[in-house]
């Protein structure tokens, strides 16, 4: 995949035609926006599963947090 978009982008970057430069942008937003979107889900569930680890291994009084539970 990753070397079909390198060279879909050469070649729309060869051909310096208006509506190439358009797609060539478009390939490249997309492709960054599926991307972080496939892998930022994966990022907050390790922080998510990281703080819950601490706070259950660290015994953390929820009392000096502010709130009741």
């Amino acid at each position: 995949y990753l070397n079909y978009l390198r060279k879909q982008t050469f070649v729309l970057e060869s051909y310096n035609t208006n509506v190439n430069w358009i797609m060539n942008r478009g390939l490249f937003i997309f492709h960054c926006y599926c991307s972080w979107g496939y892998v930022s889900p994966f990022i907050m569930a390790f922080f998510h599963l990281t703080a819950a680890l601490r706070s259950t291994v660290s015994n953390y009084p929820f009392n000096e947090a502010g709130y009741q539970l």
